[in-house]
This record gives C-alpha cells, sequence and structure tokens, in this order.
C-alpha cells in the first residue's frame, strides 16, 4: 500500500468521524425540545383567603410541565393592602435561586436556571405573606404571577386561588363596624353604627352588638 493510498484512508476515516459527531450533536439538539408548561397542574394555594390584619398566611405555587426542564422561572406580583417586599419571606425555593422587590408591586421571582437546574418536570415554591397591621378591612390583596420555561419562552398564567380578602376578627355587626380591622369599635365606629340604627339600616339588636364590642 502506497503512502499516498493510507493519507487518502486516514482522511477519509477523520472526515467520517467528524460527519459521525456531527450527527450525534444534531441528534441531541433535535431530541431535547424545550418543556412547555402544563397548565393543570400550575397552580397556586393560599392556606386562608380571609385573613385579618396582622396575621400571615402561606402561599403555595406549584410549576408542571410536560417534561424535565432545566428553565423553569416563575414571576408572581402582589399588590393592595399597602404590602412591601417586608411584608414576604420566602420558606422554600425549592432548590432555586429567589428573591422578592417592590416596584411599586411585589414581584416574587424565582428561577432554577440562575442556580443548579431543576431537572425535573415539576416544581413548588412556598412563601409566606403578612398583611400590614394598617390594613383596613375590605382590603383585596391580589396575585397574579406566570410559569415560564425559558428554553422556548412558553408561558402559563398560574391558576388557583387569586385574593386575599382582609377581614375584622370580629364578627357579626360588630366585625361590619371595626373598619380598621383592628378587633376593636372605637367611638367613631360606633357612631357609624348609631347613624344606620337611625336610617333604619341596622337593628336594635345589631346597635347592641356593636355597643357591646366598642365597651368590652
Amino acid at each position: 500500500m502506497s503512502i499516498k493510498t493510507i493519507i487518502t484512508d486516514y482522511r477519509a476515516g477523520a472526515l467520517l468521524l467528524v460527519l459521525l459527531a456531527v450527527i450525534a450533536c444534531l441528534s441531541i439538539f433535535l431530541g431535547s425540545a424545550a418543556a412547555t408548561v402544563d397548565e393543570a397542574s400550575t397552580e397556586r394555594v393560599i392556606s386562608d383567603t380571609e385573613v385579618s390584619s396582622g396575621e400571615t398566611v402561606t402561599v403555595t405555587v406549584t410549576g408542571g410541565f410536560n417534561e424535565t426542564t432545566d428553565d423553569a422561572k416563575l414571576v408572581e406580583s402582589v399588590s393592595g393592602g399597602k404590602v412591601s417586599d417586608d411584608n414576604i419571606t420566602i420558606t422554600d425555593a425549592d432548590g432555586g435561586l429567589s428573591f422578592v422587590s417592590s416596584d411599586p408591586a411585589v414581584d416574587i421571582t424565582w428561577n432554577d436556571q440562575l442556580n443548579t437546574g431543576l431537572s425535573s418536570d415539576s416544581f413548588t415554591v412556598e412563601y409566606e405573606i403578612t398583611v400590614p397591621e394598617d390594613t383596613s378591612v375590605n382590603t383585596t390583596i391580589t396575585f397574579n404571577g406566570d410559569v415560564t420555561d425559558d428554553s422556548d419562552s412558553d408561558t402559563a398564567t398560574i391558576g388557583g386561588d387569586t385574593q386575599i380578602e382582609v377581614v375584622s376578627p370580629l364578627t357579626g355587626p360588630a366585625g361590619e363596624y371595626d373598619m380598621n380591622g383592628d378587633g376593636e369599635i372605637s367611638i367613631s365606629e360606633l357612631g357609624t353604627a348609631g347613624s344606620d340604627f337611625a336610617r333604619g339600616e341596622l337593628s336594635i339588636s345589631e346597635l347592641g352588638e356593636v355597643g357591646a364590642a366598642f365597651a368590652s
């Protein structure tokens, strides 16, 4: 066998190895399609949707995908009730990187890609929110968020619970007139109840309940 033949055969073999490597890389690239968000398994659960000022509730957000992903992302916004980033604590980041900011709504951001990678088809992020002490009753705190697979920019809105209603710790008519939600009836709140009674909008027994709460 001549040297020329050997060199030709070597070059052919080397070219074949390069082609095989390219084909393998393409197979891996084409076979690893980005995951899409599974809306049916993406939801938010709030431990209590009616709370008084000063109370703390737990919010659990679950994101699901149709296959394993390393590019999961959660962006959650909380607004209303004077809630700031100081009122929110992330208690379980499920191995991802998370942070809370205010601008002006409170944003909770979580991303597995910024840390070690999810390598799973689902994640669960848990955080606590404490309603500020000066939040008035009948105030609504709303939640709105998305779960995304960044590889394909596939996004779904988080379903499930979407709001918290701030209520008084008092019950019945007394709770209705406890407008600042502090669990007490002030002289002005009692006066409002008296005015409603004078207009026939409140019965004598209901006024008595408000008065009893004022006196307690």
